[in-house]
Order: C-alpha cells, then sequence, then structure tokens
C-alpha cells in the first residue's frame, strides 16, 4: 500500500463515510471535480471545515451543486462542500438576508476576506440534497480558482481493495481497419482473453474499470491507467488535477457506454482535444508488423493495480466465429456503431438495401448475416416485417445535415469529433418519409449518448411548410414531438 506524503486535513464529517464518485469520472458533458461522500439517504449531517481560513463565497441555486461554500486556507487553497441543506448560522443569516433584499432564492455571494473565519473541525452547514442528485455531499478541493485538486490525496483513506477490470474494447481508428476481419470494436473479457487478435490498420485500446474506495458497495473511477506494448509504456493517465480550462472535455477522454456515464469507457490513446495529465508515445511500435503483447494497468491511489493482457498480430487477417457486442437487438435484426458506420446483423430469410441497391454480406456470425454500412442513406430490412432507416454522418463543421428529408441540426454547439448516427423509428408501421401523418413518440437513436457538446435536434425536411422536428436533445434530457392540426405537440420519450 502506497504511503501518502501529502499533509492530511481534517476529515469533514464526524465519521468516515464511503465514496461513492471519485476525481474525474465522466459526467454527461464534463468531469466530475471533486468526490462525492455517501450519507445513507439522509440530510442534516454535520459538515465541518477541513482547515483554518475563511468563507469566501456562498452560493444557492436550484439546479447544479445546489447550497455551497467555498472557504480559502492561507496557501491559497479552496475548499468547496456542495448540495447542503443550510449553512451554519452566520453563513445562513447572510444568505437568507440577501434573499429577503433580493427576493431571490438564486444567490452568488464574494465575501470580503477575513468577514467570516473559520478554524479546523468548525461547524460549515449540514448535508442534503439541493441543486442534483440524491442525498450526499460533494467535496472538492483547488488550487486557486482555477485548478480542481484529486482530494484523495489529502485524506488518508485506507483502500486495500484493488481496481476491476469490467472488459477492454480494441477499437479501429480508421475507416480501413479492422478488428478479427470487422470493422467495430472488439470486446474482451478478462477471463477470457487470450486468443491472438488479427488487427489490420490503426486501431486503439479502451477499458471499462472500476474502484471501490474499500467500499464495494460503490463503482467509482480508478486513479491512474497505463498501456504497454512489448514492455514498453505508450500511454498513461492519472486523475491528480484539472484545469477548469479542460472541465469540458471529458467526451474527449470517456467513450460513452450505454445509457448512462457511469458505463464509461478510457481511452487509453490520445483524445481529440485536451490533455488532462495524460502522458503518450502512441502508437509507438503498436502498429509495426508481427506479433505483440498489449497490457493495461489500472491502478487506485493506495497503490491497488490490476491488470490484463491482449496478444494480437498487427497486418494478419482474421475472422470472428463469435457474435459481435450488440447496442441493439431487435427481432430480426441488431446493430453496432461505429464511429466510421455501422454494423447490421440480419437473421437468415431477411435482405438489405441501401441507398436503393443490395448489400452483399461480409459473412456470418452469432447467427446473423453481418453488413457494414460507412455512407449516408436510407436502408430497409426487409422480410416478415419492413423496418426502415435512415444513417448520417456529423462532422464538427456540420451544424445542418440534409440528408433528403432527413435532417440533424446542432442549434448551440458542435460535435466533438466526427461519427454516424443511425435513427429508426419504433413502430411497426414505419413513417420515415416525410408524410403528414407522423406522429412520433419514440426513436431508437444510435449512438446512444452522441459526442455532441450544445443543443441538437433530428427532424423532417418538409416540401412545403416548416421543417418537422422529431426529437430535441440537450445533455440527459430528450423531447420527442410530433405534428397535430394545432402545430407541434410535445411528448415525453425514451431511448432504448
Amino acid at each position: 500500500m502506497r504511503i501518502l506524503t501529502f499533509f492530511l486535513i481534517f476529515y469533514p464529517l464526524k465519521s468516515e463515510a464511503p465514496v461513492t464518485s471519485t476525481f474525474m469520472e465522466a459526467r454527461s458533458l464534463h468531469f466530475h471535480t471533486g468526490i462525492d461522500f455517501s450519507t445513507g439517504g439522509r440530510c442534516g449531517l454535520p459538515v465541518y471545515s477541513p482547515v483554518d481560513g475563511y468563507v469566501v463565497r456562498l452560493k444557492v441555486s436550484y439546479i447544479g451543486m445546489g447550497k455551497a461554500v467555498y472557504i480559502q486556507d492561507s496557501a491559497q487553497k479552496v475548499y468547496v462542500f456542495a448540495h447542503l441543506d443550510e449553512f451554519a448560522g452566520p453563513l445562513d443569516s447572510i444568505v437568507k438576508a440577501q434573499q429577503l433584499k433580493t427576493r431571490e432564492y438564486t444567490q452568488d455571494l464574494w465575501l470580503e476576506h477575513g468577514r467570516i473565519a473559520l478554524r479546523k473541525g468548525e461547524l460549515v452547514g449540514y448535508s442534503g440534497k439541493s441543486g442534483y442528485g440524491p442525498p450526499h455531499l460533494h467535496f472538492e478541493m483547488r488550487r486557486g480558482f482555477d485548478v480542481a485538486l484529486n482530494p484523495l490525496f489529502y485524506l488518508g483513506i485506507r483502500d486495500s481493495i484493488p481496481p476491476e477490470i469490467k472488459f477492454i474494447d480494441v477499437v479501429p481508428l480508421s475507416p480501413e481497419s479492422s478488428i478479427d476481419g470487422l470493422p467495430i470494436p472488439r470486446r474482451l473479457r478478462p477471463k477470457k482473453v487470450g486468443d491472438v487478435l488479427h488487427i489490420q490498420g490503426k486501431f486503439g485500446i479502451e477499458i471499462s474499470a472500476v474502484d471501490y474506495v474499500n467500499d464495494r458497495s460503490y463503482e467509482t473511477a480508478p486513479y491512474s491507467f497505463k498501456l504497454l506494448v512489448d514492455g514498453d509504456t505508450l500511454f498513461s493517465v492519472r486523475f491528480d488535477s484539472l484545469n477548469f480550462r479542460e472541465f469540458g472535455l471529458s467526451r474527449s477522454l470517456y467513450r460513452p457506454e450505454g445509457s448512462h456515464y457511469s458505463r464509461a469507457l478510457v481511452r487509453l490513446y490520445p483524445p481529440r482535444g485536451g490533455a488532462m495529465g495524460l502522458e503518450s508515445r502512441w502508437p509507438g511500435k503498436a502498429y509495426m508488423p508481427g506479433y505483440h503483447r498489449a497490457i493495461v494497468v489500472v491502478s487506485d491511489l493506495a497503490g491497488n493495480e490490476r491488470s490484463v493482457s491482449v496478444p494480437y498480430r498487427m497486418g494478419s487477417s482474421g475472422w470472428r466465429t463469435d457474435e459481435p457486442h450488440w447496442d441493439i437487438v431487435r427481432d430480426g435484426f441488431a446493430v453496432r456503431m461505429s464511429d466510421f458506420g455501422c454494423l447490421l446483423g440480419v437473421t437468415p430469410g431477411r435482405t438489405l438495401t441501401f441507398n436503393g441497391q443490395p448489400v452483399a454480406p461480409l459473412g456470418e456470425a452469432g447467427g446473423y448475416r453481418l453488413f457494414f454500412l460507412g455512407e449516408q442513406g436510407r436502408g430497409v430490412i426487409s422480410g416478415s416485417q419492413r423496418r426502415e432507416f435512415l444513417l448520417a454522418r456529423v462532422t464538427p463543421d456540420s451544424f445542418f445535415l440534409p440528408l433528403k428529408d432527413f435532417y440533424l441540426k446542432a442549434s448551440e454547439g458542435t460535435a466533438l469529433y466526427s461519427f454516424y448516427i443511425f435513427v429508426m423509428e419504433q413502430e411497426d408501421s414505419l413513417r420515415l418519409s416525410g408524410y403528414s401523418g407522423i406522429a412520433t413518440r419514440s426513436l431508437t437513436l444510435l449512438p446512444l449518448r452522441p459526442p455532441l457538446r450544445g443543443r441538437f435536434e433530428i427532424g423532417m425536411r418538409r416540401e412545403s411548410g416548416r421543417d418537422m422536428c422529431l426529437v430535441r436533445i440537450h445533455g440527459e434530457k430528450a423531447e420527442f414531438r410530433g405534428n397535430s392540426a394545432k402545430g407541434y405537440s410535445e411528448d415525453l420519450g425514451t431511448f432504448v
């Protein structure tokens, strides 16, 4: 176990509590800049100042961090407690007086230096659930107001449980790349790694791993990741600190998996924008022809670690016989997305046409005939039930992408990098042709969490009249829309 040489601060709660989220975990569109403590589903636990210092800021909001207090010490470090139920006596009086004066609940008060002094261990407030989330205590440490620090360095929490590696994805990084004969990611479970992968073209490795900070009840992000190829370290990242200029770059380091950000994979190759404390010599010798062995090492802050080895042969061809890891599986077909298109698995007895032309299969696996589509267009899966879908390419430069009567538009922001989206209406009788009968309440949209920053929408181009928005998305929230005699009507929908 690693012995920490950093100074330890006063623990902010009466007794040690489980850590439920760690520093630099993925969130929907940003990094988590502190750690979260469980309060056992309760509000009202006393919260104490970790240092001698001064209160420099008090913030109150319906959203985000809710009620938050900022404390600064003599070394200019800032300590933040958020989601409080209430502030301690004098702090509460200052906030309530300003609320009465302005007749507004929301406040952001910066206090003159020295107005409210605190001693280490002095009460600053009570834990709660204000802002976002269930009852818990969010705690941050900052160097000034510009750089977030990993608080686990300074709390002296003992941790004897090593991280757990869930799976590895070996992903193609160019349209010409393939992993075991297919241009989509190859998923490997730690207990099943052993067979040599056959790789052609540029590739990268992504990992899903969790840490427990000495409590197996909560899965959190590990502290560090390292990738070695033939003994040489080609990529490493440690979650020590984060400049707030990089706050919104989580999608560059993490690839979302499924419908929730907690399942995100860490990219073990240079991210698309932002440094975030990583060290990279990738690809080094990784792309040289011949046999190689990649080793991924995952560590926590106490020095506990896990590793997994991935043997592969570069420049050779091969074909997988097992079923791919699908994003969705429907009656008669399945879909797996990549940044360069989508893989469709179609059961025997069904046919696939794309842009009006039949498509030849790549091969078969898992009871499906496999087809890869790497261009924009409209496809039809025929059989006992006809299913129509749309495939469109989104790029950072494309804010509005017309595709006949289909469009994707980013109203605020842009794509973080180029990728493809797959859209299918979840109805037996598909109506994606722009007719007036559309009344969409639910769509299948892949990827489930597109790498788009800001608001965006998917809709239909109308030959006459205004465009029809089918779905509008902002962060975690999706709003499905249709048309009626009175114009637009809004309906709640769900992603599948």
